[in-house]
């Protein structure tokens, strides 16, 4: 099969000249890039278009493939943080890394990743704890929000009085 002999020699020029095709790669690159090979301009272009693209694919499929990896990394490395009831919203990034570095979680993430993670982590922590103790000061029964709730429910109740001597009205 020529088409196969040809992707094949493609193959191989990009390799002897350590030409490495990447998500983002276009054809005229890798054309411009292969052309000095001998052999190359032979071959017909619809054939080092098919050959690029299979390589453009593999490349896409691997971006893919490191994209979830990476996600399932960084799920995991959060829910080290959720189950380590040692973090708190005052636990540094150093005072993590001493406590978890030998987990599994932790290495699978690189440091800028660990390092974001975290700082979401514990402001989220902080966002929560400070809405528990706004919370604790409300508790006192001077709550503003509960003072509008009684009027409204001493206004149904005129409501659903009038609307009984309406149907009593209706009935005589």
């Amino acid at each position: 099969n020529i088409y196969k002999e040809d992707r094949n020699k493609i193959k191989k020029f990009a390799k002897a000249q350590n030409l490495n095709v990447t998500s983002s790669s276009t054809f005229d690159w890798f054309d411009t890039a292969l052309s000095r090979e001998d052999g190359y301009k032979e071959i017909p272009e619809t054939t080092r278009k098919q050959a690029f693209e299979s390589l453009l694919e593999k490349a896409k499929e691997q971006d893919e493939a490191q994209e979830k990896a990476a996600k399932k990394a960084r799920k995991k490395f959060v829910e080290l943080l959720q189950k380590t009831r040692e973090v708190s919203a005052k636990t540094t990034y150093e005072q993590a890394e001493k406590l978890l570095k030998s987990n599994s979680a932790w290495e699978a993430c690189d440091e800028e990743t660990r390092k974001q993670c975290f700082s979401i982590f514990v402001d989220q922590l902080k966002i929560q704890t400070k809405n528990k103790d706004d919370g604790d000061d409300d508790s006192d029964g001077d709550d503003d929000s509960e003072e509008p709730a009684e009027p409204t429910k001493k206004k149904s109740k005129k409501e659903k009085e009038k609307e009984k001597e309406k149907d009593d009205d209706k009935k005589k």
